[in-house]
Parts: C-alpha cells; sequence; structure tokens
C-alpha cells in the first residue's frame, strides 16, 4: 500500500502601497520639484523590486491637498501657502479607507522645501500616520534656492521640527 498527502502549494503574495506626497506651493521651484520627483521614481522602482503588486497614490499639495494621477504629480506646477499637514490628513484617509495596513504594507514618501505654515500641526498628523503601523514614512526637505540666504542661514524648515520631536 502506498499512501500520498495532498499538499497544498501556496505562494506568500504581499501587497505595497506608496503614497507619494509633494509640496507643489510657490516656494518650490522646478529644480525642487524636479528632485523631488526624481527621488520619488528610484523608491518606486526599488518597492517595485521588491513587491509583486506595488500601488502608487499621488498627492501634491499648497495650502490644500488633493490626490492626482501620475501625470498631473509629475508635471503639475501650482502656487500658494503651504499647509503640509493636510497631505498627511488626506494619506491618513487613504489607510482607513482603501489601504488597512493588516493588508498593505504602507510606504509614506513626503516631499517639500520644509515651508510650512502649521509645523505643529503637521507632527500631529504624521503621529497619527505611524500610530496605524505603516512599514515606513519617509522625508526628503529639498535644499533652499541659493539666493534665499536668510532660510540657508536660519534651518527652522519642517526637518529640524521632526528632527527634534521624533528623536
Amino acid at each position: 500500500l502506498r499512501y500520498r498527502e495532498i499538499k497544498e502549494d501556496s505562494v506568500n503574495q504581499s501587497n505595497a502601497v506608496i503614497i507619494a506626497m509633494m509640496d507643489v506651493s510657490g516656494s518650490m521651484s522646478d529644480m525642487k520639484k524636479y528632485l523631488a520627483r526624481a527621488m520619488l521614481f528610484w523608491l518606486v522602482t526599488f518597492l517595485k523590486k521588491l513587491y509583486k503588486n506595488v500601488e502608487v497614490r499621488f498627492i501634491i499639495h499648497h495650502s490644500t491637498a488633493k490626490l492626482v494621477d501620475e501625470e498631473d504629480f509629475f508635471r503639475t506646477g501650482e502656487s500658494g501657502g503651504t499647509n503640509c499637514y493636510t497631505a498627511y490628513e488626506l494619506a491618513n484617509s487613504l489607510i482607513d479607507t482603501e489601504y488597512p495596513t493588516t493588508s498593505w504594507n504602507v510606504y509614506g514618501w513626503h516631499f517639500s522645501d520644509g515651508e510650512d505654515s502649521d509645523m505643529d500641526r503637521t507632527i500631529e498628523e504624521m503621529e497619527k500616520l505611524i500610530s496605524k503601523g505603516i512599514n515606513m514614512i519617509g522625508y526628503g526637505e529639498v535644499q533652499p534656492d541659493a539666493n534665499r540666504g536668510v532660510f540657508l542661514n536660519n534651518r527652522s524648515g519642517l526637518w529640524s521640527k521632526f528632527k527634534n520631536y521624533f528623536t
């Protein structure tokens, strides 16, 4: 007598979503936007090597945030004040409604020049994002233009606030 056992072959599939956020306010020059977009391109390419199913959601913000498609993300040039917290609010909403961390590996990336009119509220929204159990949150601050010497000497941008708060 010969007995065989039926075994199920299972392949673990993983899902990942990248929430790309970018400041498109008046202080973000074309060069700053180019640098942010180039960095996002390489981050997305790397994560697509790790995961079979990768979705990318694009958020742009100035005084308000909005969800856009890839083409608009890479071509939009807007102006206005800067409220970074609006991008984090929208990212939190996306996680709550479409990408729960129990089913998705969530990566958030935010690029800005560091100017923000309500840094404390931005910190609060980032804390909410972290408390949801996302895999990683990244923040890239594009260096200010050389002609803005006052800001260069006084690094009071969003990065300084993040660094002091989260370390």
